[in-house]
């Protein structure tokens, strides 16, 4: 329970050094007034310092996420014409083989099914895109650290997110490669 939480805070304030480190010439563009899919990055980043290790609930957690990032593609698009978010969730937790009680409503507690009208899966994208860079960053010493970090909270939303990235990776980005 409290390591959640602690996570959680990290988290949290990733958002909140993103907001008063980055340094645009437009306030509609700093910290987090950027693209969807890169706003989470840094807090993602930042919440690897929490020290939460790889357990054994973790891949299902990352399942649990993928059929989030489902519900919220399906409820904001076409799929969803003619149908309750009841349904499309009840129907997905079959597909998904997760247990669904009748009658709950728990997705009315996800905000951000509202914040991110569609593009959820980005949360995901953004997870690996920070395990990315933190492998970059903590191969360096206190200095270098400093610096990458700069340089991925600086620009807020003011540059394209691949050039963020190809910064403070200092080479071209080639993708996250799966194994």
């Amino acid at each position: 329970e409290g390591e959640g939480e602690l996570e959680t805070m990290f988290h949290e304030y990733g958002h909140a050094l993103h907001a008063v480190m980055s340094r645009t010439k437009y306030q509609h563009l700093s910290g987090t007034r950027g693209p969807t899919d890169f706003v989470e990055v840094v807090s993602h980043v930042v919440e690897k310092h929490a020290g939460k290790k790889p357990g054994r609930w973790e891949g299902i957690e990352n399942y649990n996420q993928i059929m989030y990032a489902e519900f919220d593609r399906r409820i904001f698009s076409a799929d969803g014409e003619g149908r309750t978010s009841l349904e499309i969730f009840a129907d997905l937790n079959a597909e998904f083989g997760v247990p669904y009680m009748e009658g709950t409503h728990w997705f009315t507690n996800f905000g951000h099914l509202s914040s991110y009208g569609g593009v959820y899966y980005s949360y995901l994208w953004a997870k690996e895109v920070a395990d990315v860079i933190n492998e970059r960053i903590m191969g360096q010493g206190g200095e270098g650290r400093r610096e990458s970090f700069r340089k991925l909270v600086e620009p807020g939303g003011s540059e394209e997110p691949i050039k963020i990235v190809e910064n403070v990776m200092g080479k071209k980005w080639e993708g996250i490669k799966i194994d």
